[in-house]
């Protein structure tokens, strides 16, 4: 419940809110034997810094947050919150990483996310990294042919299996 409201103050810009949630999960981390709730709070306390600008504290979050990853324990996570936790902070810590002015770590961890995120067949995730990866190189770096395939490609997923977001961020990203 508390992941839920973080996201809610998270997507609709409540950010000293969203902020506090964040760092209440990561507080609450320290009664967790899986690093599950850790990982998580410090994915929601990296996003927050991130989207207040904060790059490099941003980057260190999300990087504690990947190297406690551990597929087993995140597996049912992934299916209820519809996304995998290292993919996510793989995307996320990309753009982080570029807006420090590492474009190099930021198109290895892409290419990482993509390749593992092949591995898990979740397609929500899929989308997601695909999304990411046309955020780095075709929206940052203006390369109209990732805009291209990947807007085909989030189209493609949006239209087989009806998620709408998906369909449209597709469509978004062709006509940029």
């Amino acid at each position: 419940l508390l992941y839920n409201n973080w996201v809610y103050t998270f997507v609709t810009s409540h950010r000293q809110r969203s902020e506090a949630l964040a760092r209440d999960i990561l507080a609450r981390s320290i009664h967790d034997h899986t690093n599950l709730v850790r990982m998580t709070g410090l994915r929601a306390v990296a996003a927050t810094q991130f989207t207040a600008g904060e790059f490099q504290l941003a980057a260190q979050h999300f990087e504690e947050s990947i190297a406690l990853y551990e597929l087993a324990a995140q597996a049912d996570l992934t299916q209820a919150v519809g996304l995998d936790g290292k993919v996510t902070a793989w995307g996320y810590n990309s753009l982080a990483r570029w807006c420090l002015g590492d474009a190099a770590t930021a198109h290895h961890q892409i290419r990482q996310a993509l390749a593992y995120a092949s591995t898990l067949n979740h397609i929500s995730t899929t989308a997601f990294i695909t999304y990411h990866q046309a955020l780095l190189a075709g929206v940052l770096e203006r390369d109209e042919a990732v805009l291209s395939a990947n807007g085909k490609q989030l189209e493609a997923i949006g239209q087989e299996h009806r998620f709408e977001m998906w369909l449209i961020c597709g469509k978004l990203l062709q006509s940029l």
